[in-house]
């Protein structure tokens, strides 16, 4: 369908995507496209069978609740986000270069799941741990800092000082 705009607009349904992921290069499926003997290159193969284990910090659990309660997009429930982010960070979402680079130093790292901000620390090649969460409102978007950037990082780990520091 053309938009207003005469730009094509494909609506989807019915896939494992986030409202809003871009969608690029669709193709219709052909046989003679199917390949008979696929290989994955050696990071990803090195990768495979790997199990790691996500543990979250007390303070972590009750903020996801927290969040939840003040409203999530996508999630109504804390153990939903709860699985999420172990499925998710037992993949090991690191880049080759961040694990070539940092390896299992204990390096901090974050990603972004419906309106919150999660940074997780390496503490081994097998074991990563999810030190904080921030919840950001729908109309605080823009408040946001650029995660993996060096003002994210202070302002994360100030925060992680600040919530184990005894009051």
């Amino acid at each position: 369908m053309l938009d207003n705009k005469n730009h094509v607009v494909i609506h989807v349904s019915g896939i494992d995507l986030i409202h809003g992921t871009p969608v690029i290069d669709i193709k219709p499926y052909h046989p003679a496209d199917r390949v008979e003997e696929a290989r994955a290159p050696r990071w990803i193969a090195e990768s495979f069978g790997k199990e790691i284990t996500v543990e979250f910090e007390e303070s972590v659990l009750l903020e996801i609740e927290e969040a939840v309660k003040n409203g999530l997009e996508f999630y109504d429930r804390a153990e939903d986000v709860v699985c999420v982010l172990r499925e998710a960070l037992a993949q090991d979402p690191r880049t080759l270069h961040s694990k070539q680079k940092h390896g299992s130093d204990g390096s901090c790292y974050g990603l972004a799941l419906d309106l919150l901000d999660v940074t997780f620390q390496v503490v081994s090649e097998s074991t990563f741990k999810v030190i904080a969460v921030k919840y950001w409102k729908r109309d605080q978007q823009h408040l946001r800092t650029k995660m993996r950037s060096e003002a994210w990082l202070k302002e994360t780990l100030a925060g992680v000082r600040d919530a184990k520091s005894p009051s």
